[in-house]
């Protein structure tokens, strides 16, 4: 059954230093929020629909009664639309529109995929994820706009669409990586409709269709020297600077991803210790990084306040966050000649360790990879100490390379 909750969104606050009260309906995958028009301190806010905000504000019982109005008008809603058994088949946003009494569904808009998908996108976790199911729903807009077709049924998801879909992406010169997320998005969606009870499952087209994986090919990485010349260079802009230390940061905390130091939390007895926001849906084991000198010397000068770094303080979004870093590797890339990426700086620090012989067991712990075999699952302890063994091994290899002799 959908779910109402209040809440007190403290991610934003007014000129007056004070936080929007809203409802949240949650119902299977998919959440929308509904403003009250109201605001208060944190302190002030209980969370009780029936006694929302504390006596000591002004007009306090007025307040009270326009939230717990609304809390019982949405409250009724969900109750009635459970008695018809229609829940199950409805979104967050439907519950919402139908509450408010401006829901019309006909059977156009119950059976287009691509509303469903564009639905399903922005109830993602992640706003990694969320922009990327975005990018997907573009090019299935685009898809339609050039083959002419006004939108996409459930019926027409077959396995004939199916195959010229992938054709259509290859012909595009989307890249092998691209066509395989976008189609991989498309059944997940799907998927998801059959769970919902939105289509049939005897009707499912991935019964018969496979997606081709994405080709085997060199990985691309940095040289130790490349690594070297990046952790060494001359930057005379404080953005490409700052650039510049996120992707040492990264290589130093064992090739950690940009979304999870955007997000990391304070240190905890000398170790950074997150849970990866790619694999929290299925491990929500913590990774342990000891801090080492090197990061701690950039640690202090991207001093967070209620977050490890500063980033999240600055940047209102992750995205923002990330278009400027990508920007300004560019143009660090260009200075030195060298393709600078995250993900080239996540590889190059698991390619390395691979090169000085770290386990890989001990590679894909320090990484935050998913646990692949029973063992490492439920029965082996894993020591963190071989962790930051293994990544000083790294850092005094890129930094510190041996001397050669003769």
């Amino acid at each position: 059954m959908a779910k109402l909750t209040l809440l007190l969104d403290q991610r934003k606050a007014n000129t007056q230093g004070m936080f929007p009260v809203k409802f949240l309906i949650s119902n299977g995958t998919s959440t929308t929020t509904i403003s009250t028009g109201i605001f208060t301190m944190p302190r002030l806010f209980s969370g009780d629909p029936a006694q929302a905000i504390h006596r000591s504000v002004p007009n306090a019982k007025t307040v009270n009664q326009t939230i717990y109005s609304l809390y019982c008008k949405y409250c009724d809603a969900i109750l009635d639309l459970d008695k018809q058994n229609k829940l199950r088949k409805m979104t967050a946003a439907e519950i919402r529109e139908y509450a408010a009494g401006n829901y019309q569904k006909d059977e156009a808009q119950s059976t287009d995929f691509i509303a469903f998908f564009k639905e399903y996108g922005e109830s993602r976790n992640t706003p990694k994820t969320r922009m990327s199911y975005a990018y997907a729903e573009g090019v299935l807009r685009d898809y339609c706009a050039e083959k002419k077709l006004r939108h996409i049924r459930f019926d027409d998801v077959n396995y004939p669409f199916l195959t010229k879909f992938a054709r259509w992406l290859r012909d595009t010169r989307r890249g092998e990586s691209t066509r395989h997320m976008i189609e991989c998005y498309v059944r997940a969606a799907y998927k998801e409709a059959e769970k919902r009870h939105i289509i049939p499952r005897d009707k499912d087209p991935y019964f018969d269709y496979s997606i081709a994986p994405v080709p085997q090919k060199d990985i691309e990485t940095l040289t130790a020297d490349e690594m070297r010349a990046l952790a060494s260079a001359r930057l005379y802009s404080l953005n490409n600077e700052r650039a510049r230390d996120i992707a040492l940061m990264s290589f130093y905390l064992c090739g950690v991803n940009l979304l999870d130091l955007y997000e990391m939390d304070a240190p905890v007895n000398g170790e950074v210790v997150y849970v990866r926001h790619k694999t929290q849906r299925v491990n929500m084991r913590e990774v342990h990084v000891r801090i080492e000198d090197e990061l701690q010397a950039l640690l202090n000068k991207y001093k967070g306040t209620e977050t490890l770094l500063s980033f999240k303080d600055e940047c209102a979004s992750y995205e923002t966050f990330q278009r400027r870093t990508t920007l300004h590797l560019r143009a660090i890339s260009k200075t030195l000649g060298i393709d600078i990426t995250m993900a080239k700086i996540r590889r190059t620090w698991a390619t390395i360790a691979g090169e000085l012989d770290v386990p890989e067991l001990v590679i894909n712990k320090s990484m935050g990879h998913v646990d692949k075999t029973i063992n490492t699952r439920h029965y082996v302890e894993y020591k963190w100490i071989k962790t930051a063994e293994a990544n000083r091994k790294v850092i005094d290899y890129v930094l510190n390379p041996p001397k050669s002799v003769g």
